[in-house]
């Protein structure tokens, strides 16, 4: 006897039964081998009362060239511009698509039209202001902030700015930096290197290296080395393996972090920069490159040498990092952050070591201090991260051992919130809710959310790591004294912490400046809340410079930092929005924060650094030089200052930099003076921190319905 469930099946439509027919289907079937109809749920789940589901298949990866892309967009910008002058020829009228182009261009995405219609119209009926938020930055990098700017006050908007100055440019200036020096190998390089000169490169490297990024103990790393060196202190340990790898390494960035490079107003050199000369420490870099692959490939073999070659990759990408090879640097820290993973360090149980806990958690602040400057992918986020924190050493045994005992934990914190900067502020999705409302107002008080966050990090530090503690405990000293390894540590520190202050708030930053600029009129805003993030921009980067300037003082800036220069160049380009931006209008006062003045300075430790032999802060300068000349009243007010007129402005196509004149900021700007780098007071410190309690950014209910009925953000 047929049963009803056969029989109705034997009845249906040929249409039906081929629409069960489908190449996908549930898992469930798949195991039963019946058909399935291919919705989800299925009929069968439904009738069986079961959980339907469907097995994704793997996505797989397309590699598309950066070049390709380039060359696409550069097409659609002539087509967009032929159309529009054909159409503008036959009506006189211009191409909405050409006054309101919806592009990508050196990481800015342009304005929306369509978007912002949309978007208005589900805003409702009440009245709000007309700020548009137009611009969104893909990457938390200095070189979208100037591109950005640039767009925003280039004569033309369809040019783009100086492909020489870009930072794709920058990046491969080292493209064939492995061919520029041959691998003599390791006996040959380790002949001068004696035990005494290692102890120095060691000393070298801890001295200038942010102590957060690095999980190498450096007494033990010499009483280690003591063992394979002869009496006389000759280097006789030769064999191929990790440790050598990282004792190339530390002895390629010792090199580079010579006393001879530091550079102080004391030493500022007048020679051009020795653009064709090898950086220093690049032979024994090259060397620990060659070295690497064979224990990252052959995994099987690594054993007790994983950590040795972590250690390496770290130092490796610090390198990279150094000679402004952003990608390798980025790639490198990920495949650090790859092997810890791999030895399952970031889900260690409470027992694991705390030499371990330090190794994972500086893999995991390296990669997202280079990654975040650079604007690349992250890897493992904080919340998939079981591992605890390294213990902190109350009593530790010498003064150096600060690094290890209460910085580092300061360091993986703020990379944690600098992991929320990158997902909130520069991975924002133009959204709506449900009720089709824009949620976009939400990305400014996101905003507002992580300055919290940070001031509330500040707040947290241990009493002998703020900076008023700092200032009280050294005490006054002249311009001519150095200062210690404990001050330099702190100040790189709170040099990190502003900057990503920076990063938090320039993108409000920059689209007030273009809504300035668009209407041509001194705009209002009536929120104090726009301008707490303002003043908070232009406090990070002044108290940014006050740091600058005492290690600059103190002889602690050398010509090869790590991240000084990209930390230069951000405080410059918060001091130019500073001065392109109209405060008639608003009752606030600006006059302490001196922007051309401070923007003086920093062209002047920038410039003694491209005098020393850094290229890179070059074309930092060359960028900084690009937005004053765009702007005439800059300009204007910079030559007031100078005795000289500011130099002609350098040719979109500049040749390399063998040739370029370089233009000294005294050029147009006020010669040094010492009295402008004034010590940062105690009460210069208080002030700041007070205007940057966490109360000052609580925000109630009532200052976000104040701020969402304010502004409409389109991204």
């Amino acid at each position: 006897m047929t049963s009803p469930a056969s029989t109705s099946s034997k009845k249906s439509s040929p249409l039906e039964s081929s629409h069960r027919r489908v190449p996908t289907a549930c898992t469930r079937c798949r195991k039963r081998r019946t058909k399935c109809s291919g919705t989800n749920p299925c009929r069968n789940c439904i009738q069986n009362a079961s959980e339907c589901i469907f097995q994704v298949e793997d996505i797989r990866k397309v590699t598309v060239l950066e070049s390709f892309i380039t060359s696409l967009k550069r097409r659609i910008t002539e087509l967009e511009e032929k159309v529009g002058k054909k159409q503008k020829g036959e009506n006189g009228t211009q191409m909405p698509s050409q006054a309101n182009p919806t592009e990508i261009k050196d990481g800015v995405r342009a304005p929306d039209t369509k978007q912002d219609a949309k978007c208005d119209d589900t805003r409702g009926l009440a009245k709000r202001d007309s700020t548009k938020f137009d611009i969104h930055l893909e990457a938390s990098t200095s070189e979208a902030v100037y591109s950005a700017i640039f767009a925003i006050f280039s004569q033309s908007p369809s040019d783009p700015p100086s492909p020489v100055r870009s930072c794709s440019t920058d990046e491969s200036l080292y493209n064939d930096v492995l061919l520029l020096v041959p691998s003599p190998g390791l006996a040959q390089l380790f002949a001068s290197v004696t035990f005494h000169r290692f102890s120095d490169y060691v000393n070298n490297v801890f001295q200038f290296l942010n102590c957060g990024y690095l999980s190498l103990e450096p007494l033990a790393l010499i009483n280690q080395v003591a063992s394979f060196c002869e009496f006389e202190g000759k280097w006789r340990y030769f064999a191929p393996d990790a440790f050598m790898a990282k004792c190339c390494m530390i002895v390629a960035l010792g090199e580079l972090y010579e006393p001879a490079y530091c550079v102080s107003p004391r030493n500022v050199r007048l020679e051009p920069p020795l653009v064709d000369k090898v950086p220093p420490g690049f032979a024994y870099f090259k060397q620990a490159v060659a070295l690497l692959p064979a224990f990252i490939i052959e995994e099987d073999e690594l054993g007790t040498q994983s950590v040795l070659v972590v250690e390496a990759l770290t130092l490796a990408a610090i390198y990279l990092r150094v000679i402004n090879k952003n990608i390798a640097s980025s790639n490198f820290s990920l495949q650090a952050l790859q092997m810890t993973i791999n030895m399952n360090l970031h889900v260690a149980p409470l027992e694991t070591s705390q030499e371990d806990r330090r190794l994972f958690w500086a893999a995991y602040s390296l990669n997202r201090t280079i990654s975040l400057r650079v604007g690349q992918p992250l890897l493992l986020s904080a919340e998939e991260i079981a591992t605890p924190m390294p213990s902190v050493n109350q009593a530790p045994s010498q003064k150096q051992e600060l690094y290890k005992s209460e910085i580092h934990p300061c360091y993986i914190q703020l990379a944690i919130i600098s992991e929320d900067i990158c997902k909130t502020i520069y991975r924002r999705k133009c959204t709506t809710q449900a009720n089709g409302v824009s949620s976009l107002p939400r990305f400014t008080l996101s905003m507002l959310n992580i300055l919290s966050k940070l001031v509330r990090w500040a707040d947290a530090l241990p009493q002998n790591l703020k900076l008023d503690a700092c200032l009280t405990s050294q005490g006054s000293y002249e311009s001519h004294t150095e200062l210690d390894r404990n001050r330099r540590f702190i100040y790189s520190l709170h040099a990190n912490y502003c900057h990503c202050i920076f990063i938090t708030t320039v993108p409000l930053l920059i689209n007030l400046v273009q809504e300035q600029k668009q209407k041509g009129s001194k705009g209002s805003l009536d929120n104090p809340n726009v301008w707490k993030i303002i003043h908070m921009n232009f406090e990070a980067c002044s108290i940014s410079l006050r740091l600058y300037e005492s290690l600059y003082r103190g002889k602690l800036i050398t010509t090869y930092g790590f991240m000084d220069h990209d930390y230069l160049f951000s405080i410059g380009l918060g001091f130019i929005m500073g001065q392109l931006f109209d405060f008639s209008a608003y009752p606030v006062d600006i006059s302490k924060y001196e922007f051309l003045k401070s923007l003086g300075k920093v062209f002047n430790i920038l410039t003694n650094l491209l005098h020393n032999g850094n290229r890179i802060a070059h074309y930092k300068c060359m960028q900084l030089l690009d937005l004053i000349r765009l702007n005439p009243d800059i300009e204007r007010e910079s030559t007031k200052m100078a005795p000289v007129m500011v130099p002609a402005a350098v040719p979109v196509a500049i040749p390399p930099p063998v040739t370029v004149p370089i233009p000294h900021p005294n050029d147009f700007f006020l010669p040094f003076d010492d009295l402008l780098f004034a010590e940062p007071t105690v009460g210069m410190i208080n002030d700041f921190y007070s205007t940057m309690s966490v109360d000052y950014y609580n925000l109630t209910e009532d200052d976000f319905v104040l701020f969402s009925d304010t502004f409409d953000m389109h991204v």
